[in-house]
């Protein structure tokens, strides 16, 4: 297995992208991105965003669809692989 660390985004360029292709060339592949958490910069929610949360709370949580079983249905409805 071969693994690239790339600190930045701003790191992967056309030069790097054709190296991996000309090592692997014919061969299927898996790419994995993994993030560090701990340089992802704060999110904070907007006074809309909030308002919009809120306005929910008392809704009964049976009316909505777990968002596991969710996503599994849109890759089911469009073709998607798991």
């Amino acid at each position: 297995m071969t693994t690239f660390h790339i600190n930045s985004v701003k790191d992967i360029n056309t030069s790097l992208l054709q190296s991996i292709k000309r090592m692997f060339q014919g061969q299927s592949m898996t790419i994995k991105i993994e993030v560090n958490q701990e340089n992802m910069p704060d999110f904070k929610l907007s006074l809309e965003q909030k308002q919009i949360l809120d306005s929910q709370k008392d809704l009964p949580l049976s009316d909505y669809q777990d968002g596991n079983d969710m996503v599994k249905e849109l890759k089911s409805n469009y073709g998607i692989p798991n």
